[in-house]
């Protein structure tokens, strides 16, 4: 399954693209665009050609994935800016989210991380329901936050453990989501 991971967080080694790079090895088919590399223009302002680059890029990595995961840290109790400015990008091109599973992550220096996955669910839904698209955004999510670090600054085994857990959860879900959408378009 052809998976891309949207790491958003603006700050340079922040817990968000640690994390990000952690699913990225335990998904090892997996791409990882960090938008902290890639700046994108807000909606309604021109572009200048580095941004529609990117956005090129951006776009043509979700229309070939099934599997989109989006990361954004927690910036004063919501998601950050990278993420809602790729929502709405990605949000132009509605047959691009045909036969996907998006499934949602919160990262938080405190004890926060949900309430970016409460936001980001709520925008991919209304994107998938007003496109009309085959898509699902997948009810398995992870919040992570500073307890999921031990004192040497790598990730707790126990935090792994669940992890790795949800993912595999996650991914049988997926596969039989699109596995369903494969058969009932033959």
């Amino acid at each position: 399954m052809k998976t891309i991971i949207f790491s958003c967080s603006a700050r340079q080694d922040s817990l968000t693209l640690r994390f990000s790079k952690l699913l990225q090895e335990l998904l090892p088919s997996s791409s990882l665009l960090c938008l902290r590399d890639l700046a994108l223009a807000d909606i309604g302002r021109e572009a200048t050609t580095e941004q529609a680059q990117n956005l090129s890029q951006i776009n043509a990595a979700f229309a070939g994935a099934e599997k989109v995961l989006i990361l954004s840290p927690e910036y004063n109790w919501s998601l950050s800016a990278s993420a809602k400015t790729l929502l709405d990008h990605l949000s132009m091109s509605a047959a691009s989210w045909n036969n996907k599973v998006i499934t949602c992550f919160g990262c938080s220096a405190g004890r926060g991380g949900r309430l970016p996955i409460l936001e980001l669910w709520n925008i991919s839904n209304k994107i998938i329901a007003f496109s009309k698209a085959q898509a699902l955004v997948s009810p398995y999510h992870y919040e992570l936050n500073a307890s999921a670090l031990a004192s040497d600054g790598s990730f707790e085994a126990s935090f792994l453990k669940s992890l790795k857990e949800v993912l595999a959860n996650d991914q049988t879900l997926s596969k039989t989501f699109l596995a369903g959408l494969k058969q009932s378009v033959s």
